[in-house]
């Protein structure tokens, strides 16, 4: 739709396992089989196909679009479904980026990638090659097609593999611009049955012969393709603890076992996969060949510490009616007096404790002062850890905050009088908020502020998806069980570019199981009420779980929006209400542009736009009128308050709608509250 900067780079072919078949090694089986992204004058029709073999389940993948001229993600296209059989066993996908208005860049060079929920399957570029700086591909070298659609390229052609006698993308190749074949299998393509073989196990961790691991282990066992495993499939056995009860999740090639019992220090364990008892589901189900074993040393006796709090080292602004988290690197025992809270003008301050033994909640017997600084000291003789030889702490931990200067201090210059006038102060308070890198390997990044924001209240090491409600070990980023979702896509109305405010913003931003969150793709949020497709929950956190029965406790979505369940479509609502006040466009203090994001109950404006192209920098998504019921079904909880106490901890600005929900209806309904002297009596509205 529009042409990226030059720049050629040397071309490379990438291409990796994918997880939807096993086949004779060395052949790419689910491939990129169609592309259009240039023709005469506007362009019309651009697409992208996927070919692989029938009844190939495409959840979790993506083709992810890159842009040549600086190597980053500027859009991602959710697949989902089954491939249909077509053509002798194999079929075809479309995908159509930017949902109503699709836009793939014009070359020179551009390129996109084409990924499972493993990894990277392939990564080709045309009009030249280049390397990926971001996303899935990051650091790879595109392969270039070899083939190209010039501005001349007549309406309704595009690139497409022809070829006979194979089953994989390496059978095939790229020919000139022709009449567009999208939705079926490419004229002078003809497929050869494929060989099944066998599943095989890609990785399994921890690795042979690792050490330090942890005493409660989590196995991690990623397949060349979609298994299904039997009882006992995966095992673990310690040389003195003996058979260890596990916990096992996961879904088509990815799965992942929890110990369910904490084995010794320095002990000696064996993971176990039975071949026999692991079959994939394409044609006649195969059995894997043989058993995989690796054998691990469990960590050291370390002693206990203080793995994260809230408030953050030297926090300033706390409300003076916040709580205080402490969470420890292993689970503890504590004697009373373990930890002491002493303020300037409080003094010492008595505390109520709950929680244990890894994640503890410290509620203040009264309020905080205005202005002062508190200290908070963790007595290292008594927290004691509760493995091996019981351990106190090393030492003492201590770290002071500062409370807000009066109870409504970071609201102090809201006015609420009417719906113009609260946006237009409510805005000013929390925009220019501070950026963190959507990935990075030197420093703090949305990884690393999601993995605290979204932690499993149960266990400060594993994490608590919004959509499955699903309990995950943290892996610290890339790719894994669950991503980040952007609960205002970013499709509707930001890119994915280096410094973009939006983009990265974890107060929108969710991490999600993987295959929801394709589910979900670029949908607006509405309400299912006929032809949806159900996505269950889990029991976690006291919530979620059963299925059948609309809503009950589970997900609901059609091929246009989608139905958050029920114990969290208060948090989402929330996210995107924020979305609409915090981007209002024009340009951020750095000089980046900012989107201006807006809710809406008009479908017809909720379209794929980079609003960095569009012109008018407007985006929208919906529905509004879904959202505000949501806000009120499913109002703020300790668990959201803790996550926006997090996110501020790190961004600087807070999500309005957590701290006081009555604003929803002024602002979007311009019902406002009668102004009085103690409107902001209650602080963050606690």
């Amino acid at each position: 739709m529009y042409r990226a900067l030059r720049r050629l780079l040397p071309a490379a072919l990438l291409v990796a396992a994918p997880a939807a078949s096993a086949f004779v090694s060395g052949t790419t089986p689910v491939f990129i089989n169609e592309l259009h992204y240039d023709n005469v004058d506007v362009d019309v029709g651009e697409a992208v196909e996927i070919a692989g073999p029938a009844g190939t389940s495409l959840t979790g993948w993506s083709v992810v679009l890159y842009n040549g001229s600086n190597g980053t993600v500027y859009d991602t296209i959710p697949l989902s479904g089954t491939i249909p059989d077509q053509c002798s066993g194999f079929g075809t996908v479309v995908a159509l980026p930017g949902g109503s208005n699709p836009q793939i860049q014009n070359g020179s060079p551009d390129g996109l990638a084409l990924v499972s929920p493993q990894g990277v399957v392939q990564f080709l570029t045309y009009e030249g090659s280049f390397t990926a700086t971001n996303g899935p591909a990051q650091g790879m070298v595109g392969t270039d097609i070899g083939v190209s659609e010039p501005g001349s390229t007549p309406v309704g052609h595009s690139l497409a593999l022809a070829g006979s006698g194979g089953s994989g993308y390496e059978s095939f190749t790229w020919q000139p611009p022709a009449p567009a074949s999208f939705g079926a299998c490419n004229p002078g393509q003809s497929f050869a049955p494929a060989v099944d073989v066998p599943p095989q196990l890609n990785s399994l961790t921890p690795a042979n012969g690792a050490i330090g691991v942890s005493t409660l282990p989590v196995i991690n066992a990623v397949f060349s393709e979609a298994v299904d495993l039997a009882p006992g499939a995966i095992t673990l056995g310690c040389a003195t603890s003996g058979p260890i009860a596990l916990s096992i999740s996961g879904t088509d090639a990815s799965y992942q076992a929890t110990a369910q019992t904490a084995v010794l220090n320095l002990e000696s364990c064996t993971v176990t996969v039975t071949g026999a008892l692991v079959t994939d589901r394409d044609g006649t189900p195969d059995a894997m060949a043989g058993n995989v074993s690796h054998t691990f040393t469990t960590q050291a006796d370390l002693p206990p510490a203080v793995a994260h709090h809230i408030p953050a080292v030297g926090a300033g602004g706390v409300a003076h009616s916040a709580n205080i988290q402490v969470d420890f690197s292993e689970p503890v025992t504590t004697q009373p007096g373990w930890l002491q809270l002493s303020c300037d003008e409080s003094g010492n301050v008595s505390v109520s404790i709950s929680g244990g033994p890894t994640q503890y909640v410290v509620n203040p017997d009264s309020d905080f002062a205005a202005l002062e600084t508190c200290t908070v000291l963790v007595d290292a003789d008594h927290v004691i850890d509760l493995d091996g030889v019981p351990t106190p702490m090393v030492a003492d931990y201590t770290w002071t905050f500062t409370t807000a200067s009066d109870n409504g201090d970071y609201y102090a210059s809201v006015v609420a009088t009417s719906a113009a006038t609260l946006r237009a102060t409510l805005h000013e308070v929390i925009d220019d908020h501070q950026w963190y890198p959507y990935s990075s390997s030197s420093g703090p990044d949305t990884w690393e502020i999601l993995e605290k924001a979204d932690e499993d209240p149960a266990d400060p090491t594993r994490i608590l998806d919004i959509y499955r409600n699903e309990s995950m070990a943290k892996f610290g980023g890339g790719q894994g069980p669950y991503n980040r979702e952007h609960t205002w896509p970013n499709s509707l109305g930001f890119p994915n570019s280096g410094n973009s405010h939006a983009y990265t913003d974890t107060h929108m931003l969710m991490l999600s199981h993987v295959g929801y969150n394709s589910d979900r793709g670029n949908k607006y949020f509405g309400t299912c009420n006929s032809g949806c497709t159900e996505r269950t929950t889990l029991v976690n956190d006291g919530q979620g779980g059963g299925s059948g029965t609309h809503p009950g406790n589970s997900n609901w979505f059609n091929g246009n929006l989608w139905e958050t369940w029920v114990g969290r479509r208060g948090d989402v609502a929330r996210a995107v209400m924020y979305m609409d006040i915090r981007y209002e466009g024009g340009t951020h203090a750095n000089g980046w542009h900012e989107p201006d994001l807006i809710l809406t109950n008009n479908t017809s404006l909720i379209q794929g736009t980079n609003t960095a192209n569009n012109g008018t920098g407007r985006a929208y998504m919906g529905l509004l009128d879904v959202i505000l019921a949501w806000h009120e079904q499913d109002p703020p909880d300790e668990k959201e308050r803790l996550r926006n106490e997090v996110v501020y901890s790190y961004q600087g600005n807070r999500n309005p709608f957590i701290d006081h929900p009555e604003w929803a209806a002024c602002l979007f309904k311009d019902i406002c509250p009668v102004v009085s002297d103690v409107i902001f009596a209650n602080g963050f509205g606690d």
